[in-house]
């Protein structure tokens, strides 16, 4: 289909940026319509410079659905763990088995999301903290897109009752097995 408003700022950013700017850029998610159908994309842009001179674009565009195809074949902790893809600036690309959260902020997931957190994200930084009811592990890992500068992250929420499950249950019977011996050496 042929491109519109790509002189208009805002709507046109796609073109307007990497011209301003000559650089690349990556613009997620978007909405754009194909075929009558509104289609969440991502678009991968680098300008075309031959010196300072900028004499168009070329660029990607890829609909998000195989990035939810990925997210919702994560399988952690027997189901319970969160996997989520996430833009720096903390929209939602995908959270597993939740299509419906595509382009959404990132507080629809992350209770706790403030601009601390989102600041880590923009830097790319690998990182883990807990939520803020102290229930769940967060972790983020940063995916560096192409040179533009900008950083995706992939995060899993994981319950700390599942990654404690086993110690957990092993200190039980250490203890049940403590005071079995107690009670053994009392009697005796």
């Amino acid at each position: 289909e042929a491109l519109v408003e790509y002189e208009t700022p805002g709507a046109g950013d796609w073109y307007l940026l990497p011209r301003q700017n000559k650089r690349e850029y990556a613009f997620a998610p978007l909405i754009y319509p194909i075929q009558g159908k509104d289609t969440i994309m991502a678009s991968f842009i680098v300008p075309i410079m031959q010196g300072d001179q900028f004499y168009g674009i070329t660029g990607v565009d890829f609909p998000i659905g195989f990035v939810q195809q990925i997210v919702d074949n994560v399988n952690l902790y027997d189901g319970t763990a969160q996997a989520v893809l996430l833009t720096g600036t903390g929209d939602l690309l995908a959270v597993r088995n939740h299509p419906d959260l595509v382009t959404k902020p990132a507080s629809e997931v992350y209770q706790n999301f403030n601009e601390t957190l989102q600041q880590r994200l923009v830097n790319g930084e690998a990182f883990t903290s807990l939520s803020a009811d102290g229930k769940y592990l967060l972790a983020f890992s940063p995916i560096r897109i192409g040179a533009t500068g900008t950083y995706w992250s992939f995060g899993l929420i994981i319950p700390l009752e599942k990654i404690t499950a086993a110690s957990t249950a092993t200190a039980i019977n250490q203890t049940l097995i403590s005071v079995g011996l107690t009670v053994l050496a009392l009697i005796l």
